[in-house]
């Protein structure tokens, strides 16, 4: 198949694939939003129907209680936020390890406790991953600032940011595939699969998902012009279904993206098993 097939073309479809799956994951993505909002509503209804505008009658156990009830909540908020993106970090695991396997349609939601355990190992191998760039980024650029030579160090920075975002996608698809945690840290393994190709796709992928964002703009302006106009009924509307739109973007964005990155990922470790499959029989017809 070509570029644009691989790419663009069967990716879009894989996306919309298995339409329940995408639905769960825009849920579980929505699911935050939603409970902030009710928390800091709740609150901020229940504080006007007591006090109205006349905060200053409020008591010191009054303030107190309130401010224990937006810990709670947050706490609570917090902890199924954290869930949500553990499930879903997990989701993407499965998502690519299937792609990779040959599969066509988007894998089901089950075994939560699986994707759970394999969204932890994504999460904090991610974080470990930015945190080692971070390392990198700072004591590179560190003695060229010092030295007040911000160009030098603006080009290491940019090639810094560069090869991060050539690299975490292939980490990440190494997991993965892999299931290994030490699969995130495989530079030398990692930077054999880079080529001008992967570059290309990421390029690819950058400008899908900016076409995919496009109805999220616009209603994005059409919320700030209703505000802007005084129709807070309108925009509160108009609100509603931007979060709503741009959370069904966002999942098409991600199983786009990554469907991509294991085809990619897929196709090389393709290449490389035949290529020791031909060296050994090489070597065998020589012995």
């Amino acid at each position: 198949m070509s570029f644009a097939d691989d790419y663009i073309v069967n990716p879009l479809k894989y996306s919309l694939s298995n339409i329940k799956a995408l639905l769960i994951f825009t849920a579980l993505g929505f699911i935050p939003l939603v409970l902030l909002l009710v928390i800091v509503l709740t609150t901020g209804i229940s504080i006007l129907s007591k006090y109205g505008s006349d905060m200053g009658s409020m008591t010191p156990e009054t303030t107190f209680s309130l401010i224990m009830a937006l810990g709670i909540g947050f706490i609570i908020w917090l902890v199924i936020s954290i869930l949500i993106s553990l499930a879903t970090n997990g989701y993407i695991v499965k998502l690519i390890k299937t792609s990779i396997a040959g599969e066509q349609v988007l894998p089901n939601w089950e075994k939560w406790g699986d994707l759970l355990s394999k969204g932890l190992i994504l999460t904090i191998g991610s974080i470990i991953m930015s945190l080692i760039f971070l390392a990198i980024h700072t004591l590179v650029s560190m003695p060229f600032n010092y030295l007040e030579i911000p160009v030098i160090a603006g080009i290491l920075t940019t090639i810094i940011n560069i090869f991060q975002m050539l690299y975490i996608p292939l980490a990440v698809s190494n997991y993965s595939y892999t299931e290994e945690f030490t699969a995130f840290f495989k530079v030398k393994e990692i930077c054999k699969m880079m080529s001008l190709k992967w570059l290309a796709i990421l390029i690819v992928v950058s400008i899908i998902s900016l076409i995919v964002l496009i109805p999220t703009f616009l209603l994005g302006m059409g919320f700030i012009l209703s505000l802007v106009g005084g129709s807070f009924e309108m925009g509160a509307i108009v609100g509603i279904i931007t979060v709503l739109v741009a959370s069904l973007s966002y999942s098409i964005i991600s199983f786009y993206a990554y469907r991509c990155y294991a085809t990619y990922y897929k196709s090389v470790i393709t290449d490389s098993f035949d290529t020791v499959i031909i060296e050994e029989e090489i070597t065998e017809d020589f012995e």
